[in-house]
């Protein structure tokens, strides 16, 4: 996560933010408006660290993010089921390919959120559990939760990532268990309360 500190008054004017506020911009080539928010206000007038973390842990993500070695422990650490496609496909080598992926599994991600959806490319992850992928079109499905492996035997689409998907939550699915490094959690910390767009008084950073 970048961030910046806006004081320009020309980049504030006409903004909805103008009287100061705290604004998480998720990565536009990421996300799609028609399924999940681009924009979202941290709660409150006044800033505190401690809620602000744990704000942006649980905001951060896209419905369909990138899984890398820089997001991998992020996403773990959130605690839930992590559904990776792995494919060659990136959102700068192959942008038409990529968006056909992302575009199939932001429907299923919308409505299924007790698990995290990403695309991850197998040559950067170097996971030894990816069936081979020769080709730059093929594909590789699979869902960690709780240190086990579960992937998809059947071809990448919308119908067959609905019904892996289906599976997995009705427990119908085997996994095989995988070893790696559990992730150092960042403490329990409290939220303020919900996102909210409206606009609210000067940001007190006391």
């Amino acid at each position: 996560i970048r961030f910046a500190y806006v004081t320009e008054a020309d980049a504030l004017s006409g903004s909805r933010y103008a009287s100061g506020a705290v604004v998480l911009h998720k990565a536009g080539l990421l996300v799609d408006s028609n399924y999940e928010k681009v924009k979202l206000r941290y709660p409150g007038t006044s800033i505190k660290a401690e809620s602000l973390l744990t704000f942006l842990e649980d905001k951060w993500t896209p419905l369909v993010g990138q899984f890398t070695m820089k997001t991998a422990e992020a996403y773990v650490m959130k605690g839930l089921p992590v559904l990776t496609l792995y494919s060659r496909a990136g959102v700068e080598q192959d942008a038409k390919l990529y968006r056909y992926y992302v575009s199939r599994m932001r429907k299923i991600a919308k409505v299924t959120p007790e698990v995290l959806f990403t695309i991850a490319d197998p040559e950067e992850i170097q996971n030894q559990l990816v069936t081979d992928i020769s080709k730059h079109s093929d594909t590789a499905v699979a869902i960690v939760a709780e240190g086990v492996w579960y992937e998809m035997d059947a071809s990448f689409s919308s119908e067959g990532l609905k019904t892996f998907v289906k599976a997995f939550l009705a427990g119908e699915i085997e996994g095989v268990p995988v070893k790696r490094p559990e992730p150092t959690p960042l403490g329990g910390l409290a939220d303020d309360g919900e996102e909210d767009d409206t606009d609210t008084d000067v940001v007190n950073t006391s």
